[in-house]
């Protein structure tokens, strides 16, 4: 998502009612944070495949150029949605409908369970790669 618009529509597109349970940006620790601090806060684990997250062109080039895991930096702009399993390509369509990208990227499992990205358990990353390059961009180590 680019605006807060684009997240105000997003927010809008099935609040509980239908189907959408929970909400969380991915700024400070990118998307891989964001899907860790969802599982914490519900005390459930996830099941994801991280490669189907969308990241743009330019943010993939930037991360390369840096030395970043582009899905362990901030992704400000990302929203994660939460909805019941029946109801989430309804939710995707009408996201979609508005011009927003969306993908489906996994789904919660049981209470106490791991946090798995495609078959191997996952942690989030102990610091957001973007402040690490920042820091070295900014001391003339990056140029």
């Amino acid at each position: 998502m680019s605006t807060v618009e684009d997240a105000l529509t997003a927010a809008s597109v099935g609040l509980r009612s239908d189907g959408v349970w929970a909400m969380h940006d991915a700024t400070e620790g990118g998307v891989r944070n964001a899907v860790w601090e969802m599982a914490q806060a519900s005390g459930l684990g996830v099941d994801v495949d991280f490669s189907k997250v969308i990241v743009a062109p330019a943010v993939a080039e930037v991360s390369n150029l840096f030395g970043m895991e582009p899905l362990d930096a901030i992704s400000e702009g990302t929203l994660l949605i939460a909805t019941e399993v029946d109801t989430a390509a309804k939710v995707l369509e009408s996201l979609r409908g508005k011009g927003i990208s969306a993908v489906d990227i996994g789904a919660f499992t049981k209470k106490g369970r791991p946090c798995w990205d495609r078959g191997r358990v996952f942690r989030p990353a102990d610091r957001d790669p973007f402040w690490i390059a920042f820091s070295r961009a900014l001391s003339g180590e990056i140029t």
